[in-house]
């Protein structure tokens, strides 16, 4: 928490750019240090309210609601039968916080920087690799990751509008294919677009019934 309060002390109060050495100091990872440290908490989604008591350090206290009963969990690890104290914590801190490592390359974002972000950037930053030109590569997965019909752009669609797009199917075809699609989310909006459009197909029969010519 020293860290966390340090980092918002020392912050910027302006939009200005601040320029973050190549060699990262800032970023840490925390992942190991709190594994090695703690417990991970049990049936997390089960529970909706979580507390903790300065007496009881490492002891979670999770309810389902506001008038269940709590359910507590010790989460400090024990190591030869000495449980975690603020001490041993600290030295984990001190000792085995690592910098968090660059990212994996990605194709469309490298795109993106150089295309879009890079003619903002000062001119005596402009030299640093992270806003080199995509190469043919790059350009290449970028391509297929924006393409409308890639899983990306099915993610994207679906978490802005729950459901799926219907693929174009002909309005004599919907009486008698079923259409089997499966996704995560509520089936509500799809099921109400096949409503609508089997009363559309039903209400053209009903206007234009079909002609018979005899031979």
């Amino acid at each position: 928490m020293d860290q966390l309060l340090d980092a918002v002390n020392d912050a910027s109060t302006s939009s200005a750019l601040v320029h973050i050495p190549k060699k990262n100091n800032i970023f840490k990872e925390y992942r190991k240090v709190v594994d090695d440290a703690y417990k991970k908490l049990k049936d997390i989604q089960k529970f909706q309210i979580f507390s903790m008591q300065e007496d009881k350090p490492g002891v979670v206290t999770c309810k389902k609601g506001p008038d269940a009963a709590g359910v507590s969990q010790d989460l400090r690890r024990k190591y030869d039968g000495i449980v975690t104290d603020g001490t041993r914590v600290r030295v984990l801190f001190e000792t085995d916080l690592a910098a968090l490592p660059n990212p994996p390359p990605n194709s469309e974002k490298i795109q993106t920087i150089y295309n879009k972000v890079r003619r903002y950037v000062p001119e005596e930053f402009r030299d640093d690799p992270l806003y080199d030109p995509p190469n043919d590569e790059d350009e290449r997965k970028a391509k297929e990751i924006q393409k409308p019909g890639s899983e990306r752009q099915q993610r994207l669609r679906m978490r802005r509008t729950g459901s799926l797009e219907l693929p174009t199917v002909k309005p004599s075809l919907l009486t008698t294919v079923p259409l089997k699609i499966k996704t995560l989310t509520s089936m509500k909006p799809l099921r109400g677009r096949l409503q609508h459009e089997l009363r559309s197909v039903r209400a053209k029969k009903h206007r234009d019934p079909p002609s018979w010519k005899g031979s």
